[in-house]
Protein backbone atom coordinates (compact mmCIF):
# COMPACT_ATOMS: atom_id res chain seq x y z
CA UNK A 1 0.00 0.00 0.00
CA UNK A 2 1.25 3.25 -0.81
CA UNK A 3 1.16 5.36 2.31
CA UNK A 4 2.91 8.46 0.69
CA UNK A 5 -0.55 10.00 0.55
CA UNK A 6 -1.73 8.87 3.99
CA UNK A 7 0.72 10.58 6.27
CA UNK A 8 -0.68 12.78 9.21
CA UNK A 9 1.55 15.71 9.77
CA UNK A 10 0.84 17.39 13.34
CA UNK A 11 1.76 20.94 12.03
CA UNK A 12 -1.16 20.48 9.26
CA UNK A 13 -3.99 19.87 11.95
CA UNK A 14 -2.55 22.34 14.66
CA UNK A 15 -4.61 25.36 14.06
CA UNK A 16 -7.74 23.62 14.25
CA UNK A 17 -6.89 21.49 17.41
CA UNK A 18 -5.42 24.60 19.12
CA UNK A 19 -8.47 26.32 19.17
CA UNK A 20 -10.10 23.99 21.42
CA UNK A 21 -7.51 23.25 23.56
CA UNK A 22 -6.73 25.45 26.65
CA UNK A 23 -3.41 27.49 25.02
CA UNK A 24 -0.74 26.92 23.60
CA UNK A 25 0.93 25.40 26.86
CA UNK A 26 -0.77 22.11 26.21
CA UNK A 27 0.36 22.00 22.33
CA UNK A 28 3.94 22.66 23.36
CA UNK A 29 4.21 19.46 26.32
CA UNK A 30 2.45 17.50 23.13
CA UNK A 31 5.15 18.63 21.03
CA UNK A 32 7.72 18.27 23.46
CA UNK A 33 6.80 14.72 24.84
CA UNK A 34 6.84 13.67 21.11
CA UNK A 35 10.31 15.10 20.54
CA UNK A 36 11.69 13.26 23.69
CA UNK A 37 10.38 9.54 22.60
CA UNK A 38 11.06 10.16 18.94
CA UNK A 39 13.48 8.07 16.89
CA UNK A 40 15.36 10.90 16.03
CA UNK A 41 16.69 9.50 12.60
CA UNK A 42 13.63 8.59 11.29
CA UNK A 43 11.37 11.38 12.87
CA UNK A 44 9.17 9.02 14.13
CA UNK A 45 8.20 7.29 17.66
CA UNK A 46 9.03 3.52 16.64
CA UNK A 47 9.04 0.35 19.43
CA UNK A 48 12.74 0.56 19.61
CA UNK A 49 12.81 4.44 20.88
CA UNK A 50 9.44 4.22 22.92
CA UNK A 51 11.23 1.54 24.82
CA UNK A 52 14.34 3.51 25.10
CA UNK A 53 12.60 6.65 26.37
CA UNK A 54 9.95 5.30 28.33
CA UNK A 55 11.61 6.23 31.41
CA UNK A 56 11.07 9.82 30.27
CA UNK A 57 7.64 9.43 30.34
CA UNK A 58 7.22 7.23 33.55
CA UNK A 59 6.50 4.00 31.53
CA UNK A 60 8.93 1.77 33.10
CA UNK A 61 6.43 -0.69 34.31
CA UNK A 62 5.25 -1.21 31.27
CA UNK A 63 6.17 -4.45 29.47
CA UNK A 64 7.14 -4.94 25.88
CA UNK A 65 3.66 -6.16 24.94
CA UNK A 66 2.03 -2.98 26.89
CA UNK A 67 4.63 -0.95 24.96
CA UNK A 68 3.38 -2.53 21.38
CA UNK A 69 -0.20 -2.11 22.30
CA UNK A 70 0.45 1.57 22.64
CA UNK A 71 2.07 1.56 19.33
CA UNK A 72 -0.40 -0.32 17.78
CA UNK A 73 -3.54 1.92 19.51
CA UNK A 74 -2.29 5.03 17.73
CA UNK A 75 -1.08 3.96 14.55
CA UNK A 76 -3.87 5.26 12.18
CA UNK A 77 -1.85 4.39 8.81
CA UNK A 78 -0.70 1.27 9.83
CA UNK A 79 3.76 2.22 9.20
CA UNK A 80 4.52 0.69 12.81
CA UNK A 81 5.50 4.02 14.37
CA UNK A 82 3.51 7.39 15.45
CA UNK A 83 4.25 9.94 13.96
CA UNK A 84 3.56 13.76 15.61
CA UNK A 85 -0.39 13.76 15.08
CA UNK A 86 -0.92 10.17 15.81
CA UNK A 87 0.92 10.77 19.05
CA UNK A 88 -1.14 13.78 19.90
CA UNK A 89 -4.37 11.38 19.49
CA UNK A 90 -3.23 8.94 21.42
CA UNK A 91 -2.09 11.22 24.49
CA UNK A 92 -5.94 12.34 24.61
CA UNK A 93 -6.98 8.93 24.21
CA UNK A 94 -4.96 7.62 27.21
CA UNK A 95 -5.35 10.85 29.18
CA UNK A 96 -8.47 11.57 31.19
CA UNK A 97 -6.64 14.58 33.01
CA UNK A 98 -5.54 15.95 29.67
CA UNK A 99 -9.13 15.69 27.79
CA UNK A 100 -10.69 17.55 30.67
CA UNK A 101 -7.95 20.82 30.03
CA UNK A 102 -9.73 20.67 26.59
CA UNK A 103 -13.01 21.46 25.21
CA UNK A 104 -12.25 18.61 22.40
CA UNK A 105 -13.38 15.07 22.33
CA UNK A 106 -11.25 12.25 21.60
CA UNK A 107 -13.62 11.09 19.05
CA UNK A 108 -13.25 14.72 17.71
CA UNK A 109 -9.77 14.19 17.37
CA UNK A 110 -10.06 11.12 15.67
CA UNK A 111 -12.75 11.99 13.34
CA UNK A 112 -10.71 14.57 12.25
CA UNK A 113 -7.99 12.73 12.24
CA UNK A 114 -9.37 10.13 9.72
CA UNK A 115 -11.11 12.78 7.42
CA UNK A 116 -7.83 13.92 6.82
CA UNK A 117 -6.43 10.50 5.49
CA UNK A 118 -7.23 7.72 3.13
CA UNK A 119 -10.20 6.06 5.29
CA UNK A 120 -9.97 2.85 3.37
CA UNK A 121 -6.50 2.26 4.06
CA UNK A 122 -6.00 3.41 7.26
CA UNK A 123 -8.79 1.83 9.26
CA UNK A 124 -9.33 -1.21 6.85
CA UNK A 125 -8.75 -4.91 8.24
CA UNK A 126 -5.70 -6.32 7.08
CA UNK A 127 -6.04 -10.13 6.22
CA UNK A 128 -3.00 -11.78 5.01
CA UNK A 129 -3.13 -14.86 3.20
CA UNK A 130 0.06 -17.06 3.91
CA UNK A 131 1.20 -19.85 2.04
CA UNK A 132 3.60 -22.61 0.72
CA UNK A 133 2.85 -24.79 -2.15
CA UNK A 134 5.34 -26.79 -4.12
CA UNK A 135 2.99 -27.97 -6.90
CA UNK A 136 0.70 -24.93 -6.56
CA UNK A 137 -2.69 -27.05 -5.18
CA UNK A 138 -1.87 -24.82 -2.27
CA UNK A 139 -1.82 -21.82 -4.59
CA UNK A 140 -4.74 -21.88 -6.33
CA UNK A 141 -6.71 -22.17 -3.46
CA UNK A 142 -4.62 -19.49 -1.51
CA UNK A 143 -5.82 -17.54 -4.55
CA UNK A 144 -9.60 -17.68 -4.42
CA UNK A 145 -9.39 -17.14 -0.90
CA UNK A 146 -7.73 -14.11 -1.90
CA UNK A 147 -10.26 -12.97 -3.71
CA UNK A 148 -12.89 -14.16 -1.16
CA UNK A 149 -11.46 -11.89 1.56
CA UNK A 150 -10.81 -8.96 -0.86
CA UNK A 151 -14.45 -8.89 -1.18
CA UNK A 152 -15.16 -7.70 1.81
CA UNK A 153 -15.27 -3.65 2.01
CA UNK A 154 -13.26 -2.27 4.37
CA UNK A 155 -10.85 -5.28 4.31
CA UNK A 156 -7.25 -5.29 2.96
CA UNK A 157 -6.42 -8.90 1.92
CA UNK A 158 -2.81 -9.49 0.32
CA UNK A 159 -1.40 -12.63 -0.53
CA UNK A 160 2.15 -13.78 1.02
CA UNK A 161 4.08 -16.85 0.58
CA UNK A 162 6.33 -18.65 3.37
CA UNK A 163 10.39 -19.41 1.98
CA UNK A 164 10.87 -22.33 0.03
CA UNK A 165 13.59 -24.41 -2.02
CA UNK A 166 15.66 -22.65 -4.77
CA UNK A 167 14.55 -22.52 -8.10
CA UNK A 168 16.94 -24.98 -9.14
CA UNK A 169 16.13 -27.25 -6.56
CA UNK A 170 12.32 -26.57 -7.45
CA UNK A 171 13.29 -27.53 -11.12
CA UNK A 172 15.21 -30.61 -10.22
CA UNK A 173 12.03 -31.86 -8.56
CA UNK A 174 9.89 -31.14 -11.45
CA UNK A 175 8.32 -28.61 -9.94
CA UNK A 176 7.10 -25.33 -11.48
CA UNK A 177 8.59 -22.20 -10.87
CA UNK A 178 7.66 -19.67 -7.89
CA UNK A 179 4.81 -17.32 -7.67
CA UNK A 180 4.83 -13.70 -8.00
CA UNK A 181 3.51 -13.42 -4.78
CA UNK A 182 6.05 -11.97 -2.22
CA UNK A 183 8.08 -14.00 0.38
CA UNK A 184 6.97 -12.79 4.02
CA UNK A 185 9.10 -12.82 6.95
CA UNK A 186 8.16 -14.14 10.18
CA UNK A 187 8.28 -10.02 11.58
CA UNK A 188 6.03 -8.64 8.70
CA UNK A 189 2.95 -11.28 10.56
CA UNK A 190 2.38 -8.20 13.33
CA UNK A 191 1.21 -6.08 10.72
CA UNK A 192 -1.88 -7.78 10.21
CA UNK A 193 -4.98 -8.30 11.82
CA UNK A 194 -6.29 -11.83 10.67
CA UNK A 195 -4.47 -14.58 8.79
CA UNK A 196 -5.60 -17.67 6.70
CA UNK A 197 -2.49 -19.90 6.37
CA UNK A 198 -2.39 -22.83 3.57
CA UNK A 199 0.31 -25.49 3.18
CA UNK A 200 0.04 -29.46 1.83
CA UNK A 201 -0.22 -32.30 4.71
CA UNK A 202 3.19 -34.29 5.27
CA UNK A 203 2.42 -37.95 6.93
CA UNK A 204 -1.05 -36.25 7.91
CA UNK A 205 0.41 -32.73 9.75
CA UNK A 206 1.75 -29.34 7.89
CA UNK A 207 4.68 -29.41 5.49
CA UNK A 208 8.09 -28.93 7.19
CA UNK A 209 8.44 -25.91 4.97
CA UNK A 210 5.97 -24.12 6.72
CA UNK A 211 6.52 -25.43 10.27
CA UNK A 212 9.84 -24.20 9.98
CA UNK A 213 8.76 -20.73 9.37
CA UNK A 214 6.39 -21.35 12.41
CA UNK A 215 9.75 -22.09 14.58
CA UNK A 216 11.03 -18.61 12.92
CA UNK A 217 8.24 -16.85 14.64
CA UNK A 218 9.93 -17.08 18.57
CA UNK A 219 10.31 -13.27 18.69
CA UNK A 220 6.35 -12.67 18.00
CA UNK A 221 5.24 -15.13 20.39
CA UNK A 222 8.10 -13.66 23.39
CA UNK A 223 6.19 -10.57 22.78
CA UNK A 224 2.84 -12.21 22.17
CA UNK A 225 2.26 -9.87 19.41
CA UNK A 226 -0.05 -12.43 17.27
CA UNK A 227 -2.41 -12.49 20.70
CA UNK A 228 -6.00 -12.57 20.02
CA UNK A 229 -5.80 -12.25 16.34
CA UNK A 230 -7.86 -14.84 14.42
CA UNK A 231 -6.18 -17.15 12.08
CA UNK A 232 -7.54 -19.82 9.68
CA UNK A 233 -6.16 -22.69 8.23
CA UNK A 234 -6.28 -24.48 4.72
CA UNK A 235 -4.28 -27.73 3.04
CA UNK A 236 -4.01 -30.10 0.36
CA UNK A 237 -3.58 -33.78 0.55
CA UNK A 238 -3.06 -36.55 -1.68
CA UNK A 239 -5.65 -38.86 -0.66
CA UNK A 240 -8.92 -38.69 0.79
CA UNK A 241 -7.44 -40.32 3.95
CA UNK A 242 -4.53 -38.69 3.90
CA UNK A 243 -5.07 -36.12 6.59
CA UNK A 244 -7.89 -33.40 5.80
CA UNK A 245 -8.51 -33.18 9.50
CA UNK A 246 -5.66 -34.38 10.88
CA UNK A 247 -3.50 -31.57 9.31
CA UNK A 248 -5.30 -28.21 10.82
CA UNK A 249 -6.16 -30.38 13.72
CA UNK A 250 -2.34 -30.44 14.60
CA UNK A 251 -1.90 -27.37 12.77
CA UNK A 252 -3.95 -25.53 15.97
CA UNK A 253 -1.14 -26.20 17.96
CA UNK A 254 1.06 -23.02 16.86
CA UNK A 255 -1.97 -20.90 16.56
CA UNK A 256 -2.36 -21.68 20.61
CA UNK A 257 0.91 -20.60 21.71
CA UNK A 258 0.79 -17.54 19.98
CA UNK A 259 -2.38 -16.81 21.58
CA UNK A 260 -4.32 -16.73 18.20
CA UNK A 261 -7.99 -17.13 17.57
CA UNK A 262 -9.04 -20.02 15.36
CA UNK A 263 -11.56 -19.61 12.77
CA UNK A 264 -12.98 -22.92 11.71
CA UNK A 265 -15.41 -22.71 8.87
CA UNK A 266 -17.96 -25.35 10.44
CA UNK A 267 -20.72 -25.74 8.29
CA UNK A 268 -20.96 -22.18 7.11
CA UNK A 269 -20.37 -22.90 3.14
CA UNK A 270 -23.86 -24.67 3.32
CA UNK A 271 -24.91 -27.55 0.84
CA UNK A 272 -21.51 -27.73 -0.15
CA UNK A 273 -20.49 -29.21 3.01
CA UNK A 274 -22.65 -32.39 1.91
CA UNK A 275 -21.38 -33.01 -1.76
CA UNK A 276 -21.19 -36.69 -2.27
CA UNK A 277 -21.41 -37.31 -5.69
CA UNK A 278 -17.92 -35.77 -6.31
CA UNK A 279 -14.75 -35.95 -4.58
CA UNK A 280 -13.74 -32.55 -2.94
CA UNK A 281 -11.68 -31.53 -0.31
CA UNK A 282 -12.35 -29.65 2.80
CA UNK A 283 -13.47 -29.78 6.35
CA UNK A 284 -15.26 -27.58 8.99
CA UNK A 285 -11.54 -26.75 9.79
CA UNK A 286 -11.31 -25.14 6.30
CA UNK A 287 -11.14 -25.40 2.90
CA UNK A 288 -8.85 -28.18 1.15
CA UNK A 289 -8.00 -30.19 -1.63
CA UNK A 290 -7.11 -33.31 -3.39
CA UNK A 291 -4.12 -33.58 -5.09
CA UNK A 292 -3.76 -37.25 -5.98
CA UNK A 293 -0.79 -37.96 -7.99
CA UNK A 294 -0.41 -34.25 -8.13
CA UNK A 295 -2.20 -34.60 -11.90
CA UNK A 296 -5.66 -32.98 -10.11
CA UNK A 297 -6.37 -29.69 -9.46
CA UNK A 298 -8.80 -27.83 -7.29
CA UNK A 299 -11.91 -28.99 -8.43
CA UNK A 300 -14.76 -26.01 -9.17
CA UNK A 301 -16.48 -26.80 -5.44
CA UNK A 302 -13.24 -26.58 -3.48
CA UNK A 303 -12.30 -22.93 -5.16
CA UNK A 304 -15.83 -21.93 -4.02
CA UNK A 305 -15.10 -23.37 -0.70
CA UNK A 306 -11.82 -21.55 -0.62
CA UNK A 307 -13.69 -18.44 -1.64
CA UNK A 308 -16.42 -18.79 1.19
CA UNK A 309 -13.61 -18.93 3.80
CA UNK A 310 -11.52 -15.99 2.63
CA UNK A 311 -14.80 -13.97 2.59
CA UNK A 312 -16.01 -15.24 6.43
CA UNK A 313 -12.76 -14.96 8.05
CA UNK A 314 -12.29 -11.27 6.63
CA UNK A 315 -15.68 -10.47 7.70
CA UNK A 316 -14.68 -11.88 11.36
CA UNK A 317 -11.75 -9.94 11.63
CA UNK A 318 -13.07 -6.58 10.34
CA UNK A 319 -15.83 -7.08 13.40
CA UNK A 320 -12.92 -7.95 15.72
CA UNK A 321 -10.90 -5.30 14.62
CA UNK A 322 -14.11 -2.71 14.89
CA UNK A 323 -14.26 -4.08 18.64
CA UNK A 324 -11.20 -2.91 19.94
Amino acid sequence: MDRSNTQLLFQDHLPLIEEHLGGDGLIEELCKGFQLLMDVDKGVITFESLKNNSLLLGLQDLSDCDLLSMLREGDYDGDGALNQMEFCVLMFRLSPDLMKQSEVSFADLQSEARNNTCVDSLMAAKVYIVYYSMYGHVEKLAQEIMKGASSVEGVEAKLWQAETLNEEVLGKMSAPPKSDAPIITPHELAEADGFIFGFPTRFGMMAAQFKAFFDATGGLWRTQQLAGKPAGIFYSTGSQGGGQETTPLTAITQLVHHGMIFVPIGYTFGAGMFEMEKVKGGSPYGAGTYAGDGSRQPSELELEQAFHQGKYIAIITKKLKGSV
